[in-house]
């Protein structure tokens, strides 16, 4: 067991020995684009800003995992969204059925993302915003100028940032 530690923090003291410019830039690109996107747009949705935020983390921390493609990450919120706005037309009678059609709808989203190949996880969040906020077309398109953008700030970095994780 201390041999397993002594090896991971080794590895940690190897990594920010030699990568610590890495660390540093992408970290802050991350919480500037982060500040930049909640400024601008005074975001209070809270599942949009938790979304955007671990999008930007893969983005940032894992620029070359799959996730981090950019047509997963833009495709992955179009169907989020898109799922999502579906939904709200089905009629919500009584107040327990939401608790029944908002998991069949994320359900649906998770689904066409993975068969479609566009799997980004934080985008799920989306589904849940466009179906619970009453500005559910602002949320959506939002979510995909953010999204957007922060792709184009990854092309532009591009030879810049590394695989953190």
């Amino acid at each position: 067991m201390k041999k397993k530690i002594k090896n991971y923090f080794s590895k940690i003291r190897y990594e920010l020995k030699n990568h610590w410019k890495n660390y540093v830039f992408q970290n802050l690109m991350a919480s500037s684009y982060i500040f930049l996107v909640m400024f601008l747009y005074q975001l209070n949705n809270a599942v949009i800003a938790t979304s955007i935020g671990a999008s930007a983390f893969i983005v940032f921390a894992m620029p070359r995992g799959s996730s981090a493609k950019t047509k997963n990450v833009i495709f992955g919120y179009f169907i989020c969204g898109f799922v999502a706005y579906l939904w709200r037309f089905t009629p919500i009678e009584i107040e327990i059925m939401r608790y029944f059609v908002y998991p069949i709808a994320v359900g649906c989203a998770f689904f066409l993302m993975t068969i479609l190949d566009f799997e980004h996880p934080p985008a799920l969040g989306l589904t849940i915003s466009v179906l619970l906020d009453s500005r559910y077309v602002r949320v959506f398109i939002f979510s995909l100028i953010s999204v957007s953008i922060l792709c184009i700030i990854k092309y532009l970095l591009r030879k810049h940032i590394r695989n953190l994780v």
